[in-house]
């Protein structure tokens, strides 16, 4: 059975930068695209037995993501985050490939409050 999925949004996925400092010599969270142009994703809210199992964790607002395997989207770790618009998303597990068809990653993410 192949799942598609409607790439309806437009999403940068963000890899964490170097460390830095500002001017008092406190530390700066800094994060750089892996890629300048967005990546096309569908976005889902989880359902069924995947939404209780991320409830018993006390997760809220968990989305799921797909977007197409290619050799960028393969790149995707669970310490990366996504940015669609002015939502954050964190990304709360390594990314796996969809039925291992190579033609989808399904990345699971929680929004940053």
């Amino acid at each position: 059975m192949t799942t598609t999925y409607q790439l309806t949004h437009r999403v940068y996925v963000q890899k964490r930068g170097e460390d830095a400092t500002d001017e008092n010599g406190n530390p700066v969270e800094s994060w750089l695209p892996i890629t300048e142009n967005p990546i096309w994703a569908a976005k889902r809210g989880l359902t069924g037995r995947t939404f209780y199992a991320a409830a018993q964790v006390n997760a809220e607002n968990n989305i799921l993501f797909a977007v197409r395997c290619n050799a960028v989207t393969k790149a995707i770790t669970a310490d990366m985050r996504i940015v669609e618009g002015t939502h954050i998303y964190t990304i709360t597990a390594p990314p796996v490939d969809a039925a291992d068809a190579h033609q989808w990653i399904e990345i699971h993410a929680k929004e940053v409050t």
